[in-house]
C-alpha cells in the first residue's frame, strides 16, 4: 500500500502505471473464480471450542458453520504468536525458510497471487503485528487498520458491509477478516461473563491481566490461597470472550447466505495460536512453549458447492501452511514458488502432509497421525512422546517409547531440524520488533507495547 492510516481510514493501493499496464497486458483468469472468505480470530485454543468438543457453549455460530464445513480436528499452527503464523500462512513457508521475514513476508504472498489472477482483495485487522507497516498489506487493493478495542462485531461490519457491496458485482474477491478477541485483555461489557463468569466479582484487574500475561506469569504465586481461583476466573473470561465473538460470525455467515455467495464462496475460518493458563508453568503466548495449548488451533473450511466436498472431520494432522496451496487449488491457480504446505484437496496427499510441525526456537513438535514427539534441541532432557489420540493435550508422556524418536519420520525430523537449528533460532529470536526498532512509527511501537511485543 501507498499509504497508511490508522483508526479506521482505509489503506488504499493506488498503483496507477500498474493499473495502466494491466489494461494493456490481460490478467490470467483463475479456472474456477470462487469467492475467497477467510476469517481468522486471535488467540483461540481448539479445545475451548464447543465446535472441537469443549463442554461449555462458547461457539453455536461456529458449530452451525461446521454442518457444512470440513472441520479438520488436528489443524497446528506453526508458530506461537501472531506475525510469524501468518507470515507462514500467507507464504506457505516457515519463517527459518523466508530471510527478512519480520519487514517483508514474502516476495509473493497468496494475496498478490490473486490480486494478479483478477481478484479485488479486501483486509480488516486489529493486530497491530499485522499491520500494513510491516508489509502484510502486500496483495490488497483495500487494507483498513482499526485498533484492537473495537468489539468484534463491530470490526466484523466492516466486511459485512464490504460482502453486501460485492454481491452486486460480478467480480470475484478475496476477504480476510482478522479479529482480535479472544486475545486479552477481555472486555467487561461483554454480555455473556453472566453466563460463563462463576465470579460475582473481577478477581483480577485489566492491569493485572496484562501484567500477567505479557509478563508469562513471572511474579506468579502459584501457592497463594487465590491462585485456583484466578485461573478459573481468567479461563471464565476467556471463554466469555469466545462466546461473544462467537456472534460476529454468526452475522457474516447469515449475510454471505442472504446474499446467495455462501453456495459460490471458499470460506476459511482459523486462528494463529491459542494461550497457556499455567498447564506448563506460564501464561499468554509467545514464549517457550510448543505443546496443544498454543499451538492446537481451530481450521474448518466450507467448500464451494460445486466442488462435491462433504461436510464431516478430518482427523489426520494439518498445517496453517496448507491454507494457502488450498485455495489456489480450489480455484484452479497453479502454484509459481515452492511452497511448505500440502492442498487440503488433492486427489492423494503425500505421506509428509500428515505430519505437522511446531517451533519455537530450540523447541519443535512432530505430530502424526498416531503419535507426537516433543523435544528442545537446548536441553539434555529426553524427548517426550505422546499418544495424539488418547492424550491430544499431551498431559502424559507415553513411557519407555523414547526410542520413537529414533523411528521414522521422528527420526529423519529431527536429523534435519538439529542441522537447521541455529538458522531457526536467528529466525524466531528477537520479540516483536521488525528489521529495526528505530525504523517503527510511535503508533505502532505504542500498539506492540501494548501487547506487550516489544518494551
Amino acid at each position: 500500500p501507498q499509504a497508511s492510516r490508522r483508526g479506521g481510514i482505509i489503506v488504499l493501493v493506488a498503483l496507477l502505471a500498474v493499473n495502466i499496464v494491466a489494461v494493456l497486458v490481460p490478467r490470467p483468469a483463475a479456472q474456477h473464480p470462487y469467492n475467497v472468505i477467510w476469517v481468522s480470530w486471535d488467540s483461540v485454543r481448539a479445545d475451548h471450542l464447543s465446535t472441537y468438543g469443549y463442554s461449555r457453549p462458547t461457539t453455536p455460530a461456529l458449530d452451525r458453520f461446521a454442518e457444512d464445513a470440513v472441520v479438520y480436528e488436528a489443524a497446528y499452527a506453526q508458530h506461537n504468536w501472531t506475525r510469524p503464523s501468518y507470515a507462514s500462512m500467507f507464504a506457505s513457508k516457515h519463517v527459518w525458510e523466508m530471510p527478512g521475514w519480520r519487514d517483508k513476508p514474502e516476495p509473493l504472498t497468496f494475496p498478490e497471487i490473486l490480486m494478479n489472477y483478477g481478484y479485488r482483495t479486501f483486509g480488516y485487522i486489529q493486530n497491530a503485528n499485522l499491520y500494513a507497516e510491516l508489509n502484510f498489506g502486500q496483495g490488497f487493493e483495500v487494507y483498513l487498520e482499526r485498533n484492537d478495542e473495537l468489539p468484534p462485531v463491530e470490526m466484523g461490519e466492516h466486511a459485512l458491509r464490504r460482502i453486501k457491496e460485492q454481491a452486486a458485482g460480478g467480480q470475484p474477491f478475496f476477504l480476510f477478516l482478522h479479529i482480535m478477541e479472544p486475545h486479552f485483555p477481555y472486555r467487561h461489557d461483554n454480555p455473556y461473563i453472566a453466563e460463563f463468569v462463576a465470579s460475582d466479582v473481577a478477581l483480577m484487574s485489566d492491569v493485572e491481566i496484562r501484567k500477567l500475561m505479557i509478563s508469562h506469569g513471572a511474579d506468579w504465586d502459584h501457592s497463594s490461597a487465590d491462585a485456583a481461583d484466578k485461573i478459573r476466573y481468567l479461563l471464565d473470561m476467556y471463554d466469555a470472550t469466545l462466546r461473544n465473538t462467537d456472534d460476529s460470525l454468526g452475522q457474516l455467515v447469515d449475510i454471505l447466505k442472504d446474499s446467495g455467495l455462501w453456495e459460490n464462496s471458499l470460506v476459511i475460518f482459523n486462528s494463529d495460536h491459542g494461550d497457556e493458563f499455567y498447564e506448563r508453568g506460564e501464561f499468554g503466548h509467545a514464549h517457550p512453549n510448543v505443546y496443544p495449548e498454543l499451538t492446537a488451533v481451530p481450521l474448518l473450511i466450507h467448500y464451494p458447492a460445486a466442488m462435491g466436498i462433504p461436510a464431516g472431520r478430518f482427523s489426520a494432522p494439518v498445517q496453517q501452511l496448507d491454507i494457502y496451496p488450498t485455495v489456489l487449488d480450489v480455484l484452479g491457480i497453479p502454484l509459481s514458488q515452492p511452497v511448505s504446505g500440502h492442498s487440503l484437496v488433492m486427489d492423494e496427499r503425500p505421506a509428509e502432509a500428515d505430519v505437522a510441525l511446531s517451533t519455537y526456537s530450540g523447541l519443535m513438535a512432530i505430530r502424526t497421525r498416531k503419535q507426537s514427539l516433543v523435544t528442545d534441541l537446548d536441553s539434555d532432557a529426553e524427548a517426550q512422546v505422546f499418544d495424539r489420540i488418547a492424550d491430544p493435550l499431551e498431559r502424559s508422556p507415553m513411557a519407555g517409547l523414547s526410542t520413537l524418536a529414533d523411528q521414522p519420520p521422528f527420526g529423519q525430523t529431527l536429523v534435519w531440524y538439529a542441522g537447521i537449528h541455529e538458522q531457526i533460532k536467528d529466525a524466531e529470536s528477537g520479540g516483536g520488533a521488525p528489521g529495526g526498532q528505530e525504523d517503527m512509527s510511535e503508533e505502532l511501537r505504542q500498539r506492540l507495547n501494548a501487547l506487550g511485543y516489544i518494551e
